[in-house]
């Protein structure tokens, strides 16, 4: 649940260049969008990712958490940190105000959380809401997690958790390459 909380600080990132004049002079060098995007990108994957890494960490250090296979949790950790900030660059583009994201990013995280069953056992929900949570990365993130260290489940196991949290992730660099215009439009 909190790696979706980056959407937060890449929306004012984001939001920031847009205003602050940092876009329309980036606008007037070669830098292509996709490199504009892909280096603000992956900034963050590296903090989420590092992030996702330290907490797991510090569960087997401290609390001798079991991690299960150690490629198969270090792929769900990369591609939960790809989807977050996938989406959070979907998200932040398409925005037009901070406090339009910072809202978003509350139903995003923490609605997401609720439905996709990382705060009660989906068993316990009604039959629709366990219907709407396989549409959510949540959903997939948290089973995958669940699969690896409980379950002892390897990468080929849980191959369509990885898939969906691909998906979602390029569902949100594909929102935010067709944002890009409008973004670069509303520039100061």
């Amino acid at each position: 649940m909190f790696t979706f909380f980056i959407m937060i600080s890449m929306v004012t990132s984001f939001i920031k260049d847009q205003r602050s004049g940092m876009l329309s002079r980036l606008a007037a060098t070669p830098l292509a969008p996709l490199q504009y995007l892909g280096g603000k990108w992956i900034a963050f994957i590296t903090i989420v990712f590092l992030q996702v890494v330290i907490l797991l960490l510090f569960g087997y250090f401290v609390y001798d958490i079991t991690l299960g296979n150690v490629p198969a949790i270090t792929a769900v950790s990369l591609l939960l940190a790809l989807t977050a900030t996938g989406l959070g660059l979907g998200l932040s583009l398409v925005v037009r105000t901070e406090n339009m994201g910072i809202a978003l990013t509350q139903v995003i995280a923490l609605g997401g959380a609720i439905v996709a069953g990382l705060w009660m056992p989906l068993e316990f929900m009604p039959s629709f809401i366990q219907t709407i949570s396989v549409g959510l990365p949540q959903y997939w993130a948290h089973q995958a997690f669940l699969d690896v260290m409980s379950r002892g489940a390897t990468i080929v196991d849980i191959w369509p958790s990885l898939a969906m949290l691909l998906g979602f992730s390029m569902l949100g660099a594909f929102i935010a390459w067709l944002s890009y215009g409008r973004y670069v439009k509303h520039a100061n």
